[in-house]
């Protein structure tokens, strides 16, 4: 199994640290990265001489890439569905030149966060307190329930505007020879749900896909939302590769084998086509990082 592996295991660095970080994947007998939001502008040439230096190439893109030139979190700043006119036109503005530097890279595949309602993040952030105090009780199921209603109201409106963007978005996309790979996220508050992946998949053709986030899915369904195979089970067709992490309750992105995803009944639904993303916090050893990877591959083997 050929497993490509996100740059956010390499954190902030930047500059000439990057040539360290470049020699730490390769001696994971690793090949490809995917670059994500964290590298900036004016380190994409040390980064070019990093993956040169030990003949890393690139799977794929996460936009926005690179880090935007502003200050704020990239992944808001690339919001589609933000609820300001001139944040949506802004976003767009970097998913597209996150298009236009896949091509320089050689990679095919852009990965996409589409967006989040964000005037639901303090309900859901209330829900989440009451999962991480151990609390399943009527407040829990209380803030559940508010949530899914408040989202079946605003959502709506936010998906749209993704639809709208992604409209503009799919036609470039397909000009470069790029697929936007739109990825399951680990809020429930963002688009798309699976019944909004599914309406956005049926009307855009093979220049947008589905990417699959394993430890986004089990946060999701930890929380009661949905069960962690169900994007898989529907839209596995149109998969264009998957992140895999484990995760322990809401903590997410570590190595596999130290959370509680059964990744055998990943692997039982993981079509063979794809691509296939190691993403692991900054923080884990190589040592970590190894045993996960030799899960991984364990599990394509006896698949």
């Amino acid at each position: 199994m050929n497993v490509s592996l996100s740059t956010m295991w390499w954190g902030e660095a930047e500059g000439e640290a990057l040539a360290g970080w470049a020699r730490k994947t390769w001696e994971l007998g690793l090949t490809t990265v995917e670059l994500e939001y964290r590298r900036s502008a004016g380190s994409l040439s040390h980064l070019r001489q990093a993956l040169a230096g030990y003949g890393l190439g690139v799977s794929s893109l996460h936009a926005p890439f690179p880090h935007p030139e502003v200050e704020g979190d990239p992944l808001q700043l690339a919001d589609l569905a933000a609820e300001e006119a001139e944040a949506r036109r802004y976003a767009e503005g970097l998913v597209a030149r996150t298009l236009e530097e896949a091509v320089r890279w050689g990679a095919g595949v852009v990965v996409l966060h589409s967006g989040n309602i964000r005037r639901l993040r303090p309900l859901e952030q209330r829900l989440k307190e009451c999962y991480l105090a151990g609390r399943r009780d009527g407040e829990f199921r209380r803030l559940w329930e508010e949530l899914r209603r408040a989202r079946q109201i605003e959502a709506p409106r936010h998906l749209e505007w993704v639809r709208e963007a992604l409209g503009r978005l799919s036609v470039r996309a397909r000009e470069l020879g790029v697929v936007i790979a739109l990825e399951n996220r680990a809020d429930y508050r963002d688009i798309p749900s699976p019944e909004e992946l599914g309406m956005l998949l049926a009307e855009f053709g093979r220049e947008v896909g589905f990417w699959y986030d394993a430890g986004h899915a089990h946060r999701l369904e930890v929380l009661g939302f949905y069960p962690r195979t169900l994007w898989l089970e529907r839209y596995r067709e149109r998969l264009v590769g998957a992140h895999l992490h484990d995760s322990r309750g809401l903590s997410d992105h570590l190595p596999p084998g130290m959370g509680e995803i059964p990744f055998e009944q990943v692997f039982s639904l993981l079509p063979r086509q794809g691509l296939r993303v190691l993403e692991v916090d900054a923080g884990h050893t190589p040592e970590e990082l190894a045993r996960g990877l030799a899960r991984l591959r364990a599990l394509e083997v006896a698949g």
